[in-house]
């Protein structure tokens, strides 16, 4: 004898429409949650692709501080995934040596992404909003549109 033996049609109809119904609900926390993390991810890429071009770029980035010149300042002399060698080495005085540090075409490169690599989900979620990108620019076809008709 199982749970639902001796319901009626209706009562099953019934039972059938409210677990359809938590489905639902259930489906649409998990997109949230889903998105929540995926728009988390990529505020940690971003706080992580800063912190590291802070380090990179240092004269770049004291250009671009507003007043706060205290991070620009500390990361001439490195960060945590690069090391703090260049701390032991006397600042020099000339803006041309602190470019050396790297072009900016350089960049911070995926194997410094200590933060974003150890996500599990973070590149799925890149390949998840490549694919949402590309089938809502992607044009209907005729056998899609008829097959929406027919429903």
């Amino acid at each position: 004898p199982g749970p639902l033996d001796g319901l009626s049609p209706t009562d099953l109809r019934i039972k059938l429409e409210h677990a359809r119904k938590n489905l639902r609900n259930q489906l649409d926390k998990k997109r949230k949650i889903d998105r929540d993390l995926a728009t988390l991810e990529q505020s940690i890429y971003a706080f992580e692709g800063s912190y590291l071009s802070d380090a990179l770029f240092p004269a770049s980035s004291a250009a671009n501080a507003s007043g706060s010149s205290s991070s620009a300042s500390g990361a001439q002399f490195g960060n945590i995934i690069r090391g703090y060698d260049s701390y032991l080495k006397a600042p020099s005085s000339s803006a041309g040596d602190r470019r050396k540090v790297g072009r900016p075409g350089d960049g911070p490169n995926d194997k410094e992404r200590m933060f974003s690599a150890s996500s599990a989900t973070y590149h799925r979620s890149i390949e998840l909003r490549a694919a949402e990108a590309a089938a809502s620019v992607e044009p209907e076809s005729d056998d899609d549109a008829s097959r929406k008709k027919r429903r």
